[in-house]
């Protein structure tokens, strides 16, 4: 059974190593060969009767360098090898939302409903005080949309029904929810291209599909306002002035953690007293341990790789 557990956890790390998005446009086979054969190596480590746990490492392969709470799930993760258990709590994509956050894109999807003209009164605005009770989000957004009109009203609606989306939560691609939501989004674009002003580029970035609006990404809202900014200006704004989420800053938090977790495996001496700290979260190496740690760093290195390629205008997947 334990053999049969093995296996199974083996076949799920490698789907998740070789996933493209890890690696991005990167194409250096040389560097994913070498990365997968070091692990192969530390999993054949690995003694049958003392896998590693199941639920930490979906953690490990979960978490990634655009997800919110990057720090904080790093630090849990290396608790968790250190104790080969799961960290508390959820880690990486939908998990990595606390309800502060949830909070702030139920403002940004009100601000936007309570935008929308209409000839009667609506209940948005006064859902939208329990989320945004100063008025900050509504105010922005009203800001970036500019003047009502028709054809921005539609595209306001498209990007409300993509929140609608991930706010719903999860559907089976059978479930009525879903199919009702796809049927309004497809009207909406019609429509739109009826009125001969479509922006193909600003209609990629509101499709809920593509993974440019998951609501863990740490630059989600930055995303927003560059959505509703190209609306309210009727043209496709591929960056903006204002500083977004720093990458530099995230980068950091990468190589804070992933020096001394490689320090660690390699039996090396911690070089401050982070690392120390780190170390000691980390515990004695053992061959669950070091395979759980290399593994984690592997992931995040092969995606720090595709991202400096990657142009800092752009923004959303799939848009240049």
């Amino acid at each position: 059974m334990t053999t049969d557990l093995l296996s199974s956890l083996r076949n799920r790390w490698e789907q998740e190593f070789a996933a493209g998005h890890r690696w991005g446009r990167v194409q250096d086979a040389i560097r994913v060969t070498t990365e997968h054969g070091r692990l192969v190596v530390l999993w054949q480590a690995i003694h049958a009767d003392i896998p590693p746990a199941a639920p930490l490492l979906e953690q490990i392969l979960a978490l990634e360098f655009c997800n919110w709470r990057l720090e904080e799930s790093l630090h849990a993760l290396c608790r968790g090898i250190g104790a080969n258990t799961p960290a508390p709590f959820d880690i990486g994509h939908i998990g990595s939302c606390t309800e502060e956050r949830w909070q702030r894109i139920w403002a940004y999807y009100l601000a936007a409903r309570a935008w929308l003209p209409r000839t009667a009164p609506s209940g948005f605005p006064v859902l939208l005080t329990a989320c945004d009770p100063d008025g900050a989000t509504r105010t922005h957004v009203a800001a970036l949309l500019g003047e009502q009109t028709p054809i921005k009203a539609l595209y306001v609606e498209r990007f409300c029904l993509s929140l609608e989306y991930w706010l719903r939560g999860w559907y089976d691609m059978a479930d009525g929810g879903i199919i009702g939501l796809r049927a309004a989004i497809t009207a909406i674009e019609q429509e739109i291209r009826q009125h001969d002003q479509a922006d193909d580029a600003l209609l990629w970035a509101m499709d809920p599909e593509n993974g440019g609006l998951f609501p863990c990404l740490h630059k989600l809202f930055r995303r927003f306002d560059i959505i509703l900014c190209s609306i309210g200006n009727g043209q496709w704004r591929a960056g903006m002035p204002e500083e977004g989420s720093s990458r530099g800053e995230r980068l950091a938090i990468c190589g804070r953690y992933l020096s001394p977790i490689d320090a660690w495996r390699d039996y090396r001496q911690p070089e401050d007293a982070f690392a120390a700290a780190i170390h000691q979260d980390l515990g004695a190496p053992t061959p669950e341990k070091c395979f759980l740690a290399a593994l984690l760093v592997s992931l995040l290195r092969s995606q720090l790789l595709a991202i400096s390629g990657e142009s800092a205008v752009t923004e959303f997947p799939g848009i240049e």
